[in-house]
């Protein structure tokens, strides 16, 4: 074949897409017609795509086409990694958000974290071992119902973290004084009891405090996190 009839290459110096780290080299008839593009990458083998020449002079076609299959599978490997994604951002989420009422629901062995209406995260809690009923005076092993304040925290406490609650109140502190008994205190919210945090997934199946709401500590890191000194909470039945 003479060889002014033969193919010849030609590197393309106009769309070389050198940000993309691609090289391409084009061939092409002696009329100017292209009949195959290969592209090199410093990655990848080489690769070629092959056009008709009735079809296209537009080699770039070719990267068109190929995007779309690059594309899929950095989809697939993003599903894969999509459920820590989410447990990721919902910590910044959980974060970056007050709670601004926190809710006890004691038959339900639940604590909600509120914010403006809409509870951000709910966590499962142990009670006081006599879960049922108000706590009426000291010892009894009931945690108290009703509306209280969250006015303090306590990092070097017996157990992981605590925050204490302001039971009791002047209502508990009268009812206590016509019965001629002590109302009782120090109920908090706190996790595990020191040294025996990695326990939790046994102690946490029963009711176990003498009144306190008990959670992981992994939990009370986020709560203590998400609760400031001064926020409501309301403890139901």
């Amino acid at each position: 074949m003479p060889f002014g009839n033969r193919p010849r290459a030609m590197i393309s110096s106009q769309r070389a897409h050198h940000n993309r780290g691609i090289l391409m080299v084009r061939t092409t008839s002696a009329d100017g017609n292209v009949v195959g593009v290969t592209f090199f990458t410093g990655q990848d083998a080489p690769w070629t795509r092959r056009f008709p020449a009735d079809l296209t002079n537009d080699p770039w076609t070719g990267i068109k086409q190929a995007k779309p299959r690059r594309a899929f599978r950095t989809l697939e490997q993003m599903k894969r990694y999509l459920p820590l994604l989410l447990i990721f951002f919902g910590h910044c989420a959980l974060a970056q958000l007050k709670a601004d009422l926190v809710i006890v629901e004691k038959s339900k062995s639940k604590l909600y974290l509120e914010h403006a209406g809409k509870v951000i995260k709910s966590y499962h809690i142990a009670l006081g071992r006599q879960p049922k009923g108000h706590k009426r005076q000291e010892g009894d092993g009931r945690t108290p119902e009703g509306r209280y304040v969250l006015d303090a925290k306590k990092a070097d406490s017996a157990f992981y973290k605590a925050i204490h609650i302001s039971y009791p109140n002047a209502l508990d502190l009268s009812s206590a004084l016509e019965r001629g008994v002590r109302p009782g205190g120090a109920i908090m919210i706190h996790g595990q009891k020191n040294g025996f945090g990695k326990l939790a997934r046994v102690t946490q199946r029963s009711n176990w405090t003498n009144g306190c709401i008990a959670v992981t500590d992994q939990e009370m890191d986020e709560i203590w996190a998400a609760v400031d000194s001064g926020t409501p909470i309301e403890i139901r039945p």
